[in-house]
């Protein structure tokens, strides 16, 4: 991520990393940590031509699926932005996977137990 957004690794650690060891660091989300999936999902649809490929972006807790879904809603002109989680209806989760020759989706998500 850090050589594909031209941040240096030592930059990226300091700043974005709050621990060493990831199976011991909370599931709060800096702000700066959401923009930098902001940044990377705005790369990846720059750089991807192929635009049936969505972009699935996974977050640790409702909160922070809440807070890059902010983010990225006001980009609704240059891709659908859709939440996928258990508590959507069956239905709308099958509309949000199928493929869109017309628009790229972005799914945010989140992993819950």
């Amino acid at each position: 991520v850090a050589e594909l957004l031209g941040i240096s690794s030592e930059i990226m650690h300091s700043k974005y990393s709050s621990c060493l060891n990831p199976s011991m660091s909370n599931a709060y989300i800096k702000s700066e940590l959401h923009m930098l999936i902001h940044k990377l999902v705005l790369h990846i649809h720059e750089n991807e031509p192929d635009i049936e490929k969505s972009i699935l972006v996974f977050l640790p807790t409702y909160y922070s699926l809440e807070q890059q879904w902010r983010l990225l809603k006001p980009l609704e002109s240059t891709f659908r932005v859709h939440i996928l989680h258990g508590s959507i209806d069956t239905e709308q989760a099958l509309m949000t996977m199928k493929i869109s020759k017309s628009h790229r989706k972005v799914c945010v998500s989140y992993f819950s137990k």
